[in-house]
């Protein structure tokens, strides 16, 4: 393969491990590192944060590898977002990886051949691997396009990456003539978003989904999941919880990408209605499904 490849990772070492033996099925022939730093007062993070940098910077492969490690602890959203300004002041291109993301072997066909394909395509913000609900996705084509940009197994452009709105810039316009209301399709989904654009001031994937939603921009993703998350539930993870998630789909590692693009580029209603509904602002059926689903798990624990 020929893209540039992030890797964006913390103090985990075992998702890293994962990442790097599938990595080296591929041999990307350009790794980009983006780690923050250890946070103060966290007893043993410094030599944790230290033992990764050193796993990654040792790759079992022959490729370039560029470091852009924090001296001190920015937090998600700063690390992230400065980390992929410098990625992008670098390359055209790349696919982006948190070390939790651990791809299928066809992930990166996938990737490589749709970024090129949509690079100039500017209603097209990113591509993606992740889908959380294949069972919907078209089986006569190998992309679907959605109104929300995924941020587990991705990869976008640097035209694309410019538009990032940082410091939610357009926020106060588009909460003045409800563009999230019109676009998003729901009154629901608007006060979602406000509310967790002001709440979750340390996401960045929040920030990359309303600079999508500003610029009424559409992601194409994989038709079938291609992103194994081995993060979820783990009491290291700063980002992957279950209050952000209620669950992640497995990865589909029989799928073959044919390159079959669909011909019209646009926002497919059905799907996009179906991620607010059951994972973002979520419905009242959605959120008596996700009681019901909570309260089970407490009883077969207890």
């Amino acid at each position: 393969m020929k893209t540039p490849i992030a890797v964006i990772f913390f103090n985990r070492i075992e998702p890293l491990k994962q990442l790097v033996a599938r990595l080296a099925e591929v041999k990307p022939p350009k790794i980009y590192l983006i780690s923050d730093g250890a946070r103060d007062g966290r007893e043993g993070e410094s030599e944790k944060v230290a033992e990764c940098r050193k796993f990654m910077t040792n790759l079992p492969w022959t490729c370039e590898v560029y470091s852009n490690f924090a001296e001190k602890n920015m937090g998600c959203r700063m690390r992230v977002i400065s980390g992929l300004d410098w990625l992008f002041e670098q390359e055209e291109r790349a696919i982006v990886l948190e070390d939790d993301c651990i791809p299928e072997l066809e992930f990166f066909p996938f990737m490589e051949y749709a970024l090129d394909y949509y690079a100039n395509e500017e209603d097209v913000i990113s591509v993606g691997g992740t889908n959380y609900w294949e069972e919907y996705s078209p089986k006569n084509f190998d992309v679907i396009f959605t109104k929300y940009p995924v941020s587990t197994g991705w990869g976008t452009w640097r035209r694309a990456w410019q538009l990032m709105d940082r410091d939610l810039s357009l926020l106060e316009a588009m909460r003045k003539n409800h563009h999230l209301k019109d676009w998003l399709g729901s009154l629901r989904a608007e006060l979602y978003w406000l509310y967790i654009l002001k709440t979750k001031s340390n996401s960045w994937a929040y920030r990359w989904a309303f600079t999508a939603f500003a610029h009424k921009k559409i992601s194409a993703i994989s038709a079938v999941n291609l992103i194994e998350n081995v993060g979820f539930f783990d009491s290291q993870a700063t980002n992957t919880t279950e209050s952000t998630v209620i669950e992640f789909p497995r990865a589909n590692r029989f799928w073959k990408f044919q390159m079959r693009m669909p011909s019209v580029i646009e926002s497919d209603s059905v799907f996009d209605r179906h991620l607010e509904d059951a994972r973002f602002s979520k419905s009242l059926l959605y959120r008596i499904a996700w009681a019901i689903k909570k309260l089970s798990r407490l009883i077969v624990i207890k």
